[in-house]
Protein backbone atom coordinates (compact mmCIF):
# COMPACT_ATOMS: atom_id res chain seq x y z
CA UNK A 1 0.00 0.00 0.00
CA UNK A 2 1.66 3.47 -1.19
CA UNK A 3 0.41 6.87 -0.82
CA UNK A 4 -1.31 8.66 -3.88
CA UNK A 5 1.49 11.13 -5.78
CA UNK A 6 -0.79 14.05 -6.18
CA UNK A 7 -27.11 -3.94 -2.80
CA UNK A 8 -30.78 -5.29 -2.50
CA UNK A 9 -32.90 -2.50 -1.47
CA UNK A 10 -31.66 0.35 0.01
CA UNK A 11 -31.78 0.42 3.65
CA UNK A 12 -33.33 3.43 5.83
CA UNK A 13 -31.20 6.63 6.38
CA UNK A 14 -32.97 7.41 9.64
CA UNK A 15 -32.29 4.00 10.88
CA UNK A 16 -28.50 4.00 9.17
CA UNK A 17 -28.39 7.68 11.39
CA UNK A 18 -29.56 5.84 14.21
CA UNK A 19 -27.32 3.04 13.82
CA UNK A 20 -24.22 5.35 13.68
CA UNK A 21 -25.12 7.57 16.47
CA UNK A 22 -26.11 4.55 18.88
CA UNK A 23 -22.42 3.54 17.51
CA UNK A 24 -20.20 1.48 20.96
CA UNK A 25 -17.64 2.71 18.70
CA UNK A 26 -16.94 6.87 20.31
CA UNK A 27 -17.94 6.25 24.23
CA UNK A 28 -16.12 2.51 24.65
CA UNK A 29 -13.15 2.15 22.37
CA UNK A 30 -10.97 3.40 25.32
CA UNK A 31 -12.19 0.78 27.44
CA UNK A 32 -12.04 -1.59 25.22
CA UNK A 33 -8.58 -3.97 24.21
CA UNK A 34 -7.88 -2.68 20.39
CA UNK A 35 -8.34 -5.95 18.68
CA UNK A 36 -12.07 -5.80 20.61
CA UNK A 37 -13.04 -2.31 18.77
CA UNK A 38 -15.32 -2.34 16.22
CA UNK A 39 -14.48 -1.29 12.95
CA UNK A 40 -16.80 0.61 9.99
CA UNK A 41 -16.08 -0.36 6.48
CA UNK A 42 -17.66 1.50 3.63
CA UNK A 43 -17.38 -0.17 0.91
CA UNK A 44 -18.23 1.64 -2.93
CA UNK A 45 -18.05 0.24 -6.70
CA UNK A 46 -16.51 3.05 -8.41
CA UNK A 47 -19.07 5.49 -10.44
CA UNK A 48 -19.90 5.05 -13.42
CA UNK A 49 -16.69 4.80 -16.19
CA UNK A 50 -16.43 5.38 -19.73
CA UNK A 51 -16.33 2.26 -21.92
CA UNK A 52 -12.67 0.78 -22.78
CA UNK A 53 -13.72 1.95 -26.84
CA UNK A 54 -14.45 5.39 -25.69
CA UNK A 55 -11.16 5.66 -23.40
CA UNK A 56 -8.92 2.82 -22.61
CA UNK A 57 -7.67 4.79 -19.25
CA UNK A 58 -11.52 4.01 -18.33
CA UNK A 59 -12.04 7.13 -16.45
CA UNK A 60 -15.31 8.16 -14.77
CA UNK A 61 -18.13 9.43 -16.84
CA UNK A 62 -20.44 13.12 -16.20
CA UNK A 63 -22.80 11.00 -14.92
CA UNK A 64 -19.97 9.19 -12.69
CA UNK A 65 -18.85 11.96 -11.10
CA UNK A 66 -22.26 13.40 -10.32
CA UNK A 67 -22.87 10.05 -8.35
CA UNK A 68 -20.16 10.27 -6.50
CA UNK A 69 -20.76 14.01 -5.27
CA UNK A 70 -23.89 12.56 -4.50
CA UNK A 71 -22.58 9.81 -2.44
CA UNK A 72 -20.75 12.41 -0.52
CA UNK A 73 -22.95 14.56 0.68
CA UNK A 74 -25.37 11.24 1.53
CA UNK A 75 -21.63 10.16 3.71
CA UNK A 76 -21.81 13.84 5.23
CA UNK A 77 -25.38 13.78 6.50
CA UNK A 78 -24.49 10.28 7.98
CA UNK A 79 -21.16 11.96 10.07
CA UNK A 80 -19.13 9.23 7.69
CA UNK A 81 -15.97 11.15 7.45
CA UNK A 82 -13.20 7.94 6.75
CA UNK A 83 -10.40 8.20 8.48
CA UNK A 84 -8.52 5.95 5.84
CA UNK A 85 -10.06 6.31 1.92
CA UNK A 86 -8.08 2.96 -0.40
CA UNK A 87 -8.60 2.68 -3.81
CA UNK A 88 -7.16 0.46 -6.52
CA UNK A 89 -4.30 1.71 -9.07
CA UNK A 90 -7.20 1.88 -11.33
CA UNK A 91 -7.97 5.40 -12.90
CA UNK A 92 -12.31 5.04 -12.16
CA UNK A 93 -11.22 3.83 -8.66
CA UNK A 94 -8.45 6.41 -7.62
CA UNK A 95 -11.30 9.24 -9.49
CA UNK A 96 -13.82 7.90 -7.09
CA UNK A 97 -11.72 7.92 -3.76
CA UNK A 98 -10.38 11.57 -4.59
CA UNK A 99 -13.79 12.96 -5.50
CA UNK A 100 -15.37 11.69 -2.10
CA UNK A 101 -11.83 13.35 -0.47
CA UNK A 102 -12.23 16.38 -1.72
CA UNK A 103 -16.25 16.58 -1.18
CA UNK A 104 -15.63 15.81 2.28
CA UNK A 105 -12.83 18.10 2.98
CA UNK A 106 -10.59 15.01 4.00
CA UNK A 107 -6.59 15.73 4.16
CA UNK A 108 -5.03 14.17 0.87
CA UNK A 109 -2.77 11.99 3.05
CA UNK A 110 -5.64 9.88 3.92
CA UNK A 111 -6.39 8.86 0.59
CA UNK A 112 -3.97 5.05 0.03
CA UNK A 113 -3.19 3.17 -3.23
CA UNK A 114 -3.39 -0.34 -2.76
CA UNK A 115 -2.89 -3.28 -5.66
CA UNK A 116 -4.98 -5.72 -3.36
CA UNK A 117 -7.95 -3.83 -3.90
CA UNK A 118 -7.63 -4.42 -8.21
CA UNK A 119 -10.84 -6.14 -10.08
CA UNK A 120 -9.31 -9.67 -9.70
CA UNK A 121 -8.13 -9.16 -6.00
CA UNK A 122 -8.24 -11.46 -3.34
CA UNK A 123 -10.11 -11.62 -0.10
CA UNK A 124 -6.92 -12.69 1.78
CA UNK A 125 -5.32 -9.54 0.58
CA UNK A 126 -7.77 -7.44 1.11
CA UNK A 127 -8.31 -8.61 4.48
CA UNK A 128 -4.67 -8.32 5.01
CA UNK A 129 -5.00 -4.74 3.99
CA UNK A 130 -8.08 -3.74 6.11
CA UNK A 131 -6.06 -5.23 9.13
CA UNK A 132 -3.33 -2.67 8.55
CA UNK A 133 -6.08 -0.19 9.08
CA UNK A 134 -7.24 -1.18 12.31
CA UNK A 135 -8.23 1.21 14.79
CA UNK A 136 -8.85 4.07 11.80
CA UNK A 137 -12.39 3.52 11.31
CA UNK A 138 -14.32 4.77 9.46
CA UNK A 139 -12.59 3.21 6.29
CA UNK A 140 -13.93 3.37 2.74
CA UNK A 141 -13.03 1.07 -0.39
CA UNK A 142 -13.54 2.34 -3.47
CA UNK A 143 -13.00 -0.67 -5.62
CA UNK A 144 -14.66 -3.14 -8.07
CA UNK A 145 -16.66 -5.99 -8.46
CA UNK A 146 -16.39 -8.84 -8.02
CA UNK A 147 -14.12 -8.22 -5.44
CA UNK A 148 -16.29 -6.15 -3.29
CA UNK A 149 -18.90 -8.68 -3.31
CA UNK A 150 -16.30 -11.24 -2.00
CA UNK A 151 -15.20 -9.19 0.70
CA UNK A 152 -18.66 -8.23 1.51
CA UNK A 153 -19.64 -12.09 2.02
CA UNK A 154 -16.70 -12.92 3.75
CA UNK A 155 -17.29 -10.21 6.38
CA UNK A 156 -20.89 -11.15 6.86
CA UNK A 157 -21.34 -14.37 6.03
CA UNK A 158 -17.90 -16.12 6.52
CA UNK A 159 -17.91 -17.08 2.59
CA UNK A 160 -15.98 -15.13 -0.02
CA UNK A 161 -18.83 -14.76 -1.90
CA UNK A 162 -21.24 -12.06 -3.15
CA UNK A 163 -24.11 -11.71 -0.44
CA UNK A 164 -25.49 -8.47 -1.59
CA UNK A 165 -25.64 -6.50 -4.92
CA UNK A 166 -23.23 -4.30 -5.57
CA UNK A 167 -23.35 -1.13 -8.08
CA UNK A 168 -21.83 1.94 -9.14
CA UNK A 169 -21.52 4.49 -6.35
CA UNK A 170 -23.91 2.66 -4.45
CA UNK A 171 -22.85 2.42 -0.43
CA UNK A 172 -22.65 -1.09 1.52
CA UNK A 173 -21.70 -0.54 5.14
CA UNK A 174 -20.46 -3.05 7.39
CA UNK A 175 -19.31 -3.06 11.18
CA UNK A 176 -17.10 -5.66 12.30
CA UNK A 177 -16.42 -6.59 16.04
CA UNK A 178 -12.75 -6.57 16.48
CA UNK A 179 -10.61 -7.17 13.98
CA UNK A 180 -11.95 -7.97 10.28
CA UNK A 181 -12.24 -11.47 10.10
CA UNK A 182 -14.72 -13.91 8.48
CA UNK A 183 -17.60 -13.47 9.69
CA UNK A 184 -16.88 -10.43 11.67
CA UNK A 185 -19.52 -7.75 10.02
CA UNK A 186 -22.72 -6.89 10.76
CA UNK A 187 -24.48 -5.08 7.63
CA UNK A 188 -25.72 -1.68 8.90
CA UNK A 189 -26.64 -0.52 5.49
CA UNK A 190 -26.94 -1.13 1.91
CA UNK A 191 -27.91 1.87 -0.22
CA UNK A 192 -28.27 1.34 -3.75
CA UNK A 193 -27.38 4.20 -6.42
CA UNK A 194 -31.14 5.38 -6.42
CA UNK A 195 -31.16 5.47 -2.47
CA UNK A 196 -28.47 7.66 -2.82
CA UNK A 197 -29.25 10.40 -5.22
CA UNK A 198 -32.83 10.86 -3.44
CA UNK A 199 -31.01 11.31 0.00
CA UNK A 200 -28.47 13.42 -1.60
CA UNK A 201 -31.47 15.54 -3.22
CA UNK A 202 -32.03 13.89 -6.75
CA UNK A 203 -28.90 15.17 -8.15
CA UNK A 204 -25.94 12.52 -9.18
CA UNK A 205 -28.79 9.98 -10.18
CA UNK A 206 -27.38 7.57 -12.66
Amino acid sequence: MRDLPRLQRGVDLHAAEKAWYDSPIEGSRQAMKPEEAAMDILLVQHGEALPENVDPERPLSDTGRAAVKGLSRVLARLELHPEQLVCSPKLRSRQTAEIIQQSLGLDPSVLLESEAFVPGGTVGGMIAELEKLYGRSPVLVAGHMPSLGKLAGYLVAGEARAVCEFRNAGLCWIRTEGLPRAGSGTLVALLQPEIVAMLAGGQGSP
